[in-house]
C-alpha cells in the first residue's frame, strides 16, 4: 500500500468512525472535498484526489494519531480461518446456506430475506470463529 493510499484508507476509517461532516467541521475542510477524496474523484491532471499536506496538518491537529488507525484486516488475512469454519459446518447447515444462496441469482429483491436466513445459520456455535477471524 502506497503512502498516499494509506492516508486515504486512514481518512476512510476516521470518517467511518466519526462521520464525514464531523471530520470536515473539525478540520475546517469541505465535506464535498473529503467525499471526493474518499470516492477517488480525479483531478484535472487525471490523478485521483488525495490527502494533501494542508489536510494532513489539519487532521493531525484535530485527530492526533489519525494516520495510524487501522482498517479491518483484509479478507485474505481472515480467509483461511473462514474457510476452516465453513468446512466445519454440518451438512444441514451447509444445505441451509446453499438453499439461501440459490435464491439470489436473478432476484435481487430477496437479498434481505436471504441475509435474514443466513444470520442464524452462521451464528451457530461452530462458526463463531468466522467473526473472531475478521
Amino acid at each position: 500500500m502506497s503512502p498516499k493510499t494509506h492516508l486515504i484508507e486512514r481518512l476512510r476509517d476516521l470518517c467511518a468512525q466519526h462521520g464525514v461532516g464531523t471530520v470536515a467541521d473539525a478540520t475546517a475542510s469541505s465535506e464535498e472535498n473529503l467525499k471526493q477524496i474518499l470516492a477517488g474523484t480525479k483531478l484535472p491532471s487525471g490523478a485521483p484526489r488525495g490527502v494533501g499536506p494542508t489536510l494532513q496538518r489539519r487532521l493531525d491537529a484535530a485527530y492526533p494519531g489519525w494516520s495510524a488507525l487501522t482498517s479491518d484486516p483484509p479478507l485474505t488475512t481472515a480467509l483461511p480461518t473462514v474457510t476452516r469454519a465453513i468446512a466445519s459446518l454440518s451438512r444441514l447447515q451447509w444445505e441451509m446456506i446453499r438453499t439461501a444462496l440459490d435464491r439470489l441469482p436473478g432476484n435481487a429483491g430477496v437479498a434481505d430475506e436471504v441475509a435474514a436466513m443466513l444470520l442464524p445459520i452462521l451464528a451457530a456455535e461452530n462458526t463463531k470463529q468466522i467473526r473472531q477471524a475478521a
